[in-house]
């Protein structure tokens, strides 16, 4: 077997550190479902959603746009769900969440399936937060269901309106038909660059289009009629939501002006705070999710843990390590277990390991150590101690671990414990944060 020194590891970063640019797309949980509680009212009996963060924790209910779904919250529940249960739905017809019956759903029709959703959770009280439509719904809910709502977050807000004309209904109607009436996939292409400000890179509008391609033809019209209802304008919503209400708005967001939709409801809600964010769109959880993260956490109430920042690390690499550390974890699972499989997938083809005895092995010879009962372990515990970011695409990960190998392991160190120093080289790799050099060596 090739040996090779620590100091040559880091001779291999300037391979990987050309051509990046900061943009960082965290992974989404598994979608979950629950059953629908009052089947009466729905055209199934299923919903579905995302969630993330312990279920101890208190919640925040996020809810989609008009064209959206429960992926657009990618960064919520990924940096929020340290101190809150991120639950991000997705709406009745939307992904797979089963359609209302109505045709023409009310205020109260999107309220009571917000509750519904709510009791399927078995939940009590809850943070809302909302996006465009969502928005709506939340305003909606707090009116019915006050007493469930503890604050409420809207961003990108919009306001119902009253006294719509027959030829403003009627145009509504037909755009709205237009978008959707090529499917749902092809609904992306016709909306999706107008959701976000002017010059908003090719990466944010692709993400903003996987987003919508889980919008149900059938009821996005219904959902129009919704939004053409006149029972939820701010001067009537004003009589029952009085809890803290944060409104978050972009300069730069054309679907919802600021002057007809957030100052509106700023307005008339009393107990409410207006942050405009320039140059930001309709999407802000999406354009500027940090700055939005944190004006959520700071008006909520809850902080981030003491520790959560222990590497002084900007917005940027304190996600990375945080999606690293989640890395770090699957890896410990999959060699307690064996995983061949999942490894295969999760490794990179050109991984390089050089283990403590000084031999360098690829990913190839390393799945079949473990298929031979070498690399077999009752104990794997790994914890990062230093974590740095010579670049926006490459993070340096050094720690300890813990091993211990099986007593029938096939090697002679069987049984015995042992405590190892890694460094670890990490790289992002289309949409994704791969190991590719590990080195590790037995104190």
């Amino acid at each position: 077997m090739k040996k090779i020194s620590f100091l040559s590891l880091l001779g291999l970063l300037t391979v990987f550190a050309k051509g990046q640019s900061n943009f960082f797309v965290p992974p989404l949980p598994e979608m979950s479902y629950v059953s629908v509680v009052d089947k009466s009212k729905f055209l199934g009996d299923r919903w579905s959603y995302m969630e993330s963060g312990k279920t101890t924790s208190p919640v925040i209910m996020c809810m989609h746009g008009y064209g959206g779904s429960s992926a657009d919250w990618r960064y919520q529940l990924f940096d929020l769900s340290d101190t809150y249960h991120v639950i991000a739905w997705n709406a009745p017809g939307y992904m797979l969440s089963d359609e209302l019956k109505t045709n023409y759903p009310s205020a109260k029709d999107y309220a009571d399936a917000l509750n519904d959703f709510i009791l399927a959770l078995k939940l009590d009280k809850v943070y809302l937060m909302g996006n465009s439509f969502g928005s709506r719904i939340a305003q909606c809910f707090a009116y019915y269901y006050p007493e469930k709502v503890i604050k409420i977050a809207l961003v990108g807000p919009s306001a119902g309106k009253r006294n719509i004309s027959f030829d403003d209904r009627t145009k509504t109607i037909n755009m709205r038909y237009d978008q959707i009436k090529d499917g749902a996939y092809a609904f992306t292409n016709k909306r999706v660059e107008n959701l976000l400000a002017p010059n908003s890179s090719p990466e944010l509008i692709e993400l903003a289009r996987k987003g919508m391609r889980g919008v149900n033809p059938s009821m996005f019209m219904k959902g129009v009629n919704f939004l053409l209802s006149e029972d939820h304008y701010p001067e009537l919503i004003s009589k029952k939501v009085t809890m803290p209400t944060l409104l978050i708005a972009g300069t730069e967001d054309k679907i919802s002006p600021i002057s007809i939709n957030a100052d509106s409801i700023h307005h008339y809600l009393k107990n409410s705070k207006l942050e405009i964010l320039k140059n930001i769109g309709h999407l802000p959880h999406l354009e500027a999710p940090q700055k939005v993260n944190n004006l959520v956490r700071d008006f909520f109430g809850v902080t981030k843990p003491n520790n959560a920042n222990k590497f002084n690390l900007n917005d940027y690499q304190q996600a990375v390590y945080k999606t690293i550390d989640s890395l770090t974890k699957q890896i410990e699972l999959m060699v307690l277990k064996q995983d061949t499989i999942a490894m295969q997938k999760f490794y990179p083809d050109d991984m390089v390991i050089t283990n403590p005895f000084g031999q360098m092995i690829d990913k190839k010879t390393m799945i079949k150590r473990v298929k031979d009962g070498i690399i077999k372990y009752s104990e794997f515990e790994k914890v990062i101690e230093y974590f740095t970011m010579p670049d926006d695409k490459t993070a340096i990960v050094v720690g300890k671990e813990n091993v211990t190998p099986t007593k029938d392991a096939n090697r002679t160190d069987a049984g015995k414990h042992h405590e190892r120093r890694f460094t670890e080289v990490w790289v992002y790799r289309q949409s994704n944060w791969l190991r590719i050099i590990r080195h590790a060596s037995t104190f």
